[in-house]
Order: structure tokens, then sequence, then C-alpha cells
């Protein structure tokens, strides 16, 4: 089983990758305003100046990973080339968040079975279509601003009013990641819960059955890859 991880785990991150470049490109403009268009912006100002700016003007935002990565893809002279490419990366940058993840589990003793699975959850968690698009979402899991749920942020979607540890620790998916696993394997008997009871014993959800609903696909890709 351990020969086989890392093609078992790049069959995961192909997988995600081909699945969430198809649904973001079912969309080809923007949906999630004033995000896409700030990132956007400052990605192509970076790609034909080397600096972010937004129309010209100061864009006064801190988080320039995004837009850093993204703005090769803005020298491509067709902007709906450009755009798709940068949805491209996106999807491939949340994929890539199953390696670190399987890390993470198999760090804290879990049995590689169960360590792909946890990395499968990670990439259906959040839904696709949400993950998919040019925001801050899609490469480094910042803070949702605007609309977001209470203060929860990061890959976890973990509450620093609620003690889970502060905004830069949270944002770091390592770190929240860690977080969740430890707690759970804390838990008496976690292994034989169901997925909604094992979560909610770790952090409470106001939507407890959206965990739930990943499942059978997860155990699909689990029994599937070994």
């Amino acid at each position: 089983m351990k020969q086989r991880v890392p093609y078992l785990l790049a069959a995961l991150v192909a997988t995600s990758f081909v699945i969430r470049t198809a649904m973001a490109w079912l969309r080809s403009v923007p949906a999630l305003f004033p995000d896409e268009y700030i990132y956007s912006s400052i990605g192509r100002s970076i790609a034909e100046s080397g600096r972010p700016l937004i129309r010209g003007g100061s864009a006064h935002f801190p988080a320039l990973l995004q837009p850093i990565v993204t703005a090769p893809a803005w020298l491509i002279g067709d902007v709906d080339t450009a755009f798709r490419v940068v949805q491209a990366i996106g999807a491939l940058a949340m994929s890539l968040s199953a390696v670190p993840a399987y890390l993470i589990a198999r760090r804290l003793g879990l049995s590689p079975r169960i360590s792909l699975a946890l990395a499968a959850f990670t990439l259906l968690v959040p839904d696709l279509l949400y993950a998919s698009f040019v925001s801050a979402e899609s490469l480094a899991y910042p803070h949702q601003g605007v609309g977001a749920d209470h203060d929860s942020v990061g890959l976890f979607q973990q509450r620093p009013s609620q003690g889970w540890g502060t905004v830069a620790e949270l944002m770091d998916p390592e770190h929240s990641a860690g977080l969740f696993l430890d707690r759970l394997a804390k838990v008496p008997g976690w292994e034989s819960l169901s997925v909604t009871a094992a979560a909610q014993a770790v952090q409470r959800s106001a939507y407890p059955g959206a965990y739930q609903r990943h499942q059978p696909v997860a155990e699909q890709l689990a029994a599937a890859l070994g």
C-alpha cells in the first residue's frame, strides 16, 4: 500500500483538477464579485507593469499570492483564454491540498487508507463550483470577507473567537488540518462514529449534514484507490 501512495495521491489530484477545471469552465465570465475583479485586475497589472494596481491606482490589498502566481497567465494576448488559464491554476491549487492533508493524517498516526480518505474529503469540501473560480479561496484558503460565515476562516472554517487560534494560524491549511485531526484522534471511538457525529464532536457546525453527503463518494474513492 505504501508504495502505491504517491500514485494514488497523484490520481486524486489529477481527478480533482480535471473535474474542478471542467466545472469552472462552464462559466465564461466571473461570478464572485468583487473578489474576482480585484484579483484579476491586480494579476493583470503585475503581468503588465510589475506593480499591484487596479485601474492604475494602488490596490492597498495585502493578499498578493494569487495575483503573483496567476500573473503570467495574463501575458496571453486573449483575455478569455487568460481567464480560463487562471481558472485552471486555481483548480490545480485546490486539488494539491490533498497532499498536505494526507501527510498530516499520516503524521498523526492514521493508516494510509484512512489518510487517503481524509485527503479525498479535503477535495470534496468546499463544493467544486465554489472552489474553482478566480478568487482568494481558490489558491490560499483566505478569509471569505464580505458574506463570510461569522469569523470562520481557512480550510476547516474554524473560528478564532471560539478558541481555535489566530487568524494567521487558521489560514495555514497544514496548521488548521492538524488542529482538526489532532482533536479528532482524541474523541473516544471516533472510528465507529458517523462522519457527522465525529465532525460535530470536534467542531460544531450549523449544517452538520453537509459532511455526511460527501461520505459515499469519499468511500468509493478510497475503495477504488486501494
